[in-house]
């Protein structure tokens, strides 16, 4: 503990690009409590908008040398930082920064799961699970199917896993939202749409598991029935080729004049304000902030029923739940809501409460301090 009572909290991420992680890690930087934290975030891989935005903050923030063969580098960091709680935002089954993390003395360990092990399909736990998990005195997981998944195939105890679903800010919305669109809004006077053109979109980085091939496919499908609709995506290039790839899809589908695929933003108010429609299109998802923030803005959302969004997305209350990879089925739920307007502004209006009632920004903070002093007391009582 600091003078002043504050907890040294270390908060460990990979890579500094915006995504769902560091979107997570972004919001408890800036949301914390500062009379009560002292937060440094620490990363070891490719710079980007997250950390920007941390460093705007004004976020301590650490590069870290990780490598199996070596980590005296590490070591050293952490012995010198000295965090009361260090938690690891390390993808799938990344350990190393928690080897280093123990070999430093450091007993507050937590991890955080926030995906459903897309990448194993056989769902076998192995021996880094085992490194991982053995380091950690809490597994805090986004949704009750990222838990499940640690408890059932990495054999981690319930009892060493809290779920703290992601939460987004509230933001104030004009008069006649929610359940309808601002025709005002940047992203419709960017794109010169008219004010009877739907706009459905999505807030995905370009990556195969988000889904856009199958995504584009179906809004082909849509076109061909209500031809006044443009979609709109921005995120960032995750996978190198992948948004070339896209574009050609566009042309070949001959959605050039439907489609506009955008690079990633920092006003994404701008994107929510104008959409008529959120469409989530993903493979396999943990729980998605993009999902999350469209529905804070009264956006209805056609979704992939995968991981934690049905936690967060109830079928026919504030939108429709849909098989993945099915085009068919994302055509049809699309076209549902854009063909009743009635339909699009109620399913708008219950998303915006679903987010109220349970995934708000003050809601995660609380649950993730109530985490790291629940570890600290138990250490306490420990020692």
């Amino acid at each position: 503990m600091r003078e002043g009572g504050r907890i040294r909290l270390l908060l460990y991420i990979p890579d500094l690009q915006m995504g769902g992680a560091e979107r997570t890690v972004v919001r408890l930087a800036r949301h914390l409590d500062p009379s009560r934290f002292e937060i440094h975030v620490a990363w070891s891989g490719v710079w980007g908008m997250a950390g920007d935005i941390l460093k705007e903050l004004g976020i301590p923030l650490h590069l870290l040398q990780l490598d199996l063969a070596d980590q005296a580098q590490a070591i050293q960091f952490y012995r010198e930082l000295r965090p009361d709680v260090y938690l690891s935002f390390a993808y799938r089954s990344g350990h190393l920064d928690l080897m280093a993390a123990r070999s430093a003395g450091i007993e507050a360990i937590l991890t955080r799961r926030a995906d459903i092990r897309h990448w194993d399909a056989a769902k076998k736990s192995t021996e880094a699970d085992w490194k991982k998990n053995s380091a950690t005195k809490l597994v805090i997981a986004c949704s009750e199917a990222a838990g499940w998944v640690c408890n059932n195939v990495e054999r981690v105890p319930w009892s060493r896993i809290r779920v703290i679903h992601n939460g987004v800010d509230l933001p104030d919305l004009p008069a006649e939202r929610p359940g309808t669109r601002s025709d005002n809004a940047t992203i419709r006077r960017e794109l010169g749409l008219p004010p009877q053109v739907r706009l459905i979109g999505n807030t995905a980085n370009y990556r195969t598991l988000k889904g856009y091939e199958t995504l584009l496919h179906a809004f082909r499908r849509v076109v061909r029935e209500y031809p006044a609709v443009h979609f709109v995506a921005c995120g960032t290039a995750v996978e190198a080729g992948h948004i070339d790839k896209l574009r050609v899809l566009v042309k070949k589908l001959g959605l050039v004049d439907k489609v506009s695929l955008l690079p990633e933003r920092t006003d994404l108010a701008a994107v929510y304000s104008g959409l008529d429609l959120f469409v989530q299109s993903s493979v396999t998802e943990g729980l998605s902030n993009s999902l999350l923030e469209a529905m804070s803005w009264g956006v209805p959302v056609v979704a992939t029923s995968v991981g934690g969004t049905p936690e967060a997305v109830t079928d026919s209350v504030c939108g429709r739940l849909i098989p993945h990879s099915d085009e068919k089925a994302m055509a049809q739920a699309i076209l549902e809501p854009l063909c009743n307007p009635h339909l699009l502004a109620r399913w708008g209006r219950e998303a915006r409460s679903r987010i109220e009632d349970s995934f708000t920004v003050p809601r995660m903070m609380a649950g993730y301090e109530a985490a790291f002093e629940a570890v600290l007391r138990e250490l306490e009582h420990s020692n």
